[in-house]
């Protein structure tokens, strides 16, 4: 999934997506970006205009929730997987 590589950068994301959606809720629980439904067009339009001008002040940034990023983090999902196999290898 390309968005959990977006979550590493810490950059702000605009999530074109269901705002329902696995992704919205990852975009939220990780305080990553802005999640705008992708035929919202009057919305696109305000969320791109808000990241231009946040650029233009030099205040384009975000405040992630690092602890909830790292449950997205690869290495954490293997190590986690690892784990789980070596319970069962050993049952």
């Amino acid at each position: 999934m390309k968005l959990l590589e977006y979550l590493a950068v810490e950059k702000p994301i605009l999530a074109l997506t269901p705002l329902n959606g696995e992704s919205a809720d990852i975009i939220r629980a990780t305080r990553t970006g802005t999640v705008v439904a992708p035929t919202d067009i009057p919305d696109i339009k305000n969320a791109i205009e808000d990241y231009y001008q946040a650029y233009l002040k030099s205040e384009l940034s975000i405040t992630p929730d690092l602890m909830e990023i790292e449950k997205y983090c690869i290495q954490t999902n293997v190590v986690r997987l690892v784990s789980e196999m070596n319970i069962l290898i050993e049952e």
